[in-house]
């Protein structure tokens, strides 16, 4: 059985809608200046929109493409996600994608999960070329290291370095030096990304305890906020809200992975969106 969208049902489409689905296409209603249109598409990225006019037959009808976001913006919660919006920062985890630039995991067997810059050195590249790695965004660096990921070795050389320093003398308990491969790096930050369960790993601590730049889960619906100048910053991918006041001894979900915090209490600070300094300016 069907259920059509109420403005679908008695129209001239409603047949369209039904064939669409029978054969595996998508389809649903949007308006666009003040045109009712049906959206139907196949596969990741592209779109078909039927314009249907103003009255309820068919007035007018056009075919034009839509470009439908990728699905690889990353939240703080290492969630993949499909919004238009683009960050400070692009990064991988390795292959992700599928032939139609579809997502097909949140992650792989890859432990180095990078951070990179958006420009280096002149290079392009088409985004999720079948068989190489998924390019993902990222708002800040924060927001980045929340989700798990570390500094590119290459296109971030001096920030990777400064990372590794900071990071071995923030975890001496492991044994490691700064001038350890960073594959023993990755190894334990991968332990702290995910769960036996494959599910984010977090831990617990008290706000005044944590540097500026960590992530954690804050308000009624747990959602992400950045810890900055002894303030909350909720998060979205647009960007920050508003800072909240709230007491250094409450008790919080850090969302970024403990060993991350260990190097960002040792000096490491992640760079974080330019909105969070007009905040605090304009105090």
């Amino acid at each position: 059985m069907t259920i059509l969208p109420t403005r679908i049902r008695g129209s001239a489409f409603e047949l369209i809608y039904l064939l669409l689905g029978a054969i595996d296409f998508m389809a649903t209603m949007w308006t666009y200046r003040g045109l009712n249109c049906l959206i139907v598409s196949r596969g990741a990225r592209e779109a078909s929109a039927v314009c249907l006019g103003t009255r309820s037959h068919v007035r007018q009808v056009r075919e034009s493409k839509f470009q439908m976001p990728l699905q690889n913006r990353v939240t703080p919660e290492s969630v993949i996600e499909a919004v238009s919006s683009r960050g400070m920062f692009m990064g991988n985890r390795g292959c992700l994608h599928g032939s139609e630039r579809n997502l097909l995991r949140q992650f792989c067997s890859e432990k180095r999960w990078i951070i990179c810059e958006t420009e280096f050195r002149g290079r392009r590249r088409p985004l999720m070329e079948p068989g190489k790695y998924t390019e993902l965004f990222f708002l800040d660096e924060a927001t980045a290291l929340a989700a798990g990921h570390r500094p590119c070795g290459e296109c971030r050389r001096d920030r990777f370095r400064d990372f590794k320093i900071a990071w071995t003398r923030g975890n001496s308990e492991l044994g490691l030096n700064g001038k350890c491969g960073i594959t023993e790096v990755d190894k334990h930050l991968h332990f702290d990304r995910l769960t036996n369960e494959r599910t984010k790993r977090t831990h617990q601590c008290r706000l005044g305890e944590l540097p500026d730049g960590v992530f954690v889960r804050y308000s009624a619906n747990e959602s992400p906020h950045l810890w900055f100048g002894h303030k909350l910053f909720p998060w979205s991918h647009e960007g920050y809200r508003a800072p909240i006041r709230c007491g250094a001894s409450e008790s919080v979900v850090v969302l970024t992975p403990a060993s991350t915090v260990n190097a960002m209490r040792e000096g490491y600070s992640p760079v974080v969106s330019p909105c969070v300094a007009s905040f605090l300016s304009d105090e």
